[in-house]
């Protein structure tokens, strides 16, 4: 089957667009205690992390590994300590044969 060979229609030339000034108004960016955290993050005790029962098993299902549920951060610049928790992920069950 052969196909039709056609050009593109033509497209209407436009003018340039012309010079003109930007106009904008200025704020001053507000500072004060802002929340969040400064960095870097340290996990000062790996005996604080929890880990999810049933862990996750590998896209081959030979091997099931520990999940990480929470941790707990220390902010390097504040020396204030957060918690990080993780969702439960559902990988896809691997193909059987």
């Amino acid at each position: 089957m052969k196909r039709k060979s056609t050009s593109l229609k033509p497209i209407e030339k436009r003018g340039a667009i012309g010079g003109g000034t930007g106009i904008g108004v200025w704020t001053d960016p507000k500072t004060g205690a802002g929340g969040g955290i400064g960095g870097p993050l340290y996990e000062m005790s790996w005996e604080k992390r929890e880990y999810w029962p049933e862990g996750i098993m590998s896209s081959d299902g030979l091997l099931n590994m520990p999940m990480v549920k929470k941790m707990v951060l220390t902010d390097g610049s504040t020396g204030n300590t957060l918690e990080v928790n993780f969702a439960r992920y559902q990988p896809p069950k691997p193909a059987s044969s």
